[in-house]
């Protein structure tokens, strides 16, 4: 599972992080540089606010990197108390020596090693934590006014950062200018961590006090994306059904298809022909029915009705990184769940939005190519009424 880690400069904006479901408390005074530490006396005010809710990481500034300066502020943080330190890698300076010094401290705090997106650096994070003792690496980005994350690497770039970070059974965070509208490409990546600070605060300022609505709306999605809670929707018995089919270079449609016993949803195989040059699979997501607010007529405000989607999404065939292993792949509680999250931002208007918003969510997806979506009104006379759309990734 994902936790939303949302980053504090003081006790009384720990209480409203709480209070929007946050996981992990981050300490880190916004206005000394992207890591830019708290003082001392801030973190024991924080901790003792906090009282052992949640996990607390801590910041110790942006540093050069001096072996014994970095050896010397990671253990006196760690000291204060707090469950996590974190401490951003530059390239300049001695960075390896940093790590051998690290490795022989018995701090009493976990260790995350801070890299920087917009920053270029050889030092390998992997091989890094090892060097250094640490359990977990992040990334994040130094400059805050030169764009987020994903300006600066594409989806598929951070989801080898996380794959690999996995393999050597490393904690992995996401962080760096994120916004709400991240939030859901980068949870289908699975890191363990997604971090949090401009898109709390009042005009999305990193500097400026948090706003209670906006640090609600990303506890929300990141809630919503991650377990997609069931208790506001009705899901009728024509549920969903994933199926994964190899496709055949040069060979158009034409695959098998039977219909489910006990429920009538369709299940089975789908071919299709070369596309973007090398095979692709198919996910899809038939007759899945929820009640939604939609429409834009008197008589549809403040009610639900039924709505039916039905979403195939074409992706990159490479069964051999599979590994039996569902978080690498893309596996239809993904569409679900992004469904649900979407919906649950409350009424839309235009079936056509609906439709735009489902397809983004999918195409967004790193494995994704190629996204139909088709979503239809099922309680308008005289029976379904909607919309069909195609979407690809050289259009995104």
């Amino acid at each position: 599972m994902t936790h939303f880690l949302a980053s504090v400069r003081n006790a009384a904006e720990a209480e409203r992080v709480l209070a929007a479901g946050a996981d992990i408390v981050d300490l880190k005074e916004p206005d000394e540089g992207a890591l830019g530490a708290v003082a001392p006396s801030v973190i024991r005010d924080c901790l003792r606010t906090i009282g052992g809710r949640k996990p607390v990481s801590a910041t110790v500034g942006d540093l050069p990197m001096n072996p014994a300066a970095v050896a010397e502020a990671v253990a006196a943080t760690a000291e204060l108390g707090v469950d996590t330190v974190k401490l951003g890698i530059a390239a300049e300076g001695d960075p390896w020596g940093c790590f051998d010094a690290l490795r022989s401290l018995s701090a009493p705090a976990d260790l995350v090693l801070v890299f920087f997106a917009d920053v270029p650096s050889d030092v390998d994070p992997t091989e890094a934590a090892k060097a250094s003792g640490a359990c977990g690496v992040m990334l994040d980005t130094a400059g805050k006014g030169r764009g987020s994350l994903t300006d600066h690497m594409t989806l598929d770039e951070i989801g080898r950062f996380v794959d690999r970070a996995r393999q050597a059974e490393l904690q992995v965070g996401l962080a760096g200018s994120l916004r709400a509208h991240h939030v859901l490409p980068l949870l289908a990546l699975r890191p363990d961590v997604i971090g949090f600070r401009g898109a709390l605060c009042e005009q999305g300022a990193r500097g400026f006090n948090l706003d209670p609505k906006a640090c609600a709306e990303i506890g929300r999605l990141v809630a919503a994306g991650r377990t997609a809670p069931e208790a506001r929707f009705e899901a009728r018995p024509t549920s969903a059904v994933c199926s994964i089919s190899s496709a055949r270079p040069g060979e158009l449609g034409g695959g098998e298809e039977e219909t489910g016993a006990q429920n009538g949803t369709k299940i089975g195989t789908c071919e299709h022909g070369e596309r973007h040059r090398r095979a692709l699979d198919r996910i899809f997501v038939h007759d899945y029915v929820l009640e939604v607010e939609i429409g834009v007529h008197h008589n549809e405000k403040g009610v639900t009705q039924r709505v039916r989607f039905s979403v195939d999404i074409d992706i990159a065939s490479d069964p051999t990184t599979l590994d039996d292993d569902i978080d690498r792949t893309l596996d239809y509680d993904y569409v679900i769940n992004g469904i649900k999250a979407i919906i649950s931002g409350g009424h839309i208007n235009l079936v056509e939005t609906l439709a735009e918003d489902v397809a983004q969510h999918c195409i967004s997806h790193p494995r994704a190519e190629r996204v139909e979506v088709m979503i239809e009104k099922l309680d308008k006379d005289p029976g379904a009424v909607g919309v069909q759309i195609v979407r690809s990734k050289q259009e995104t």
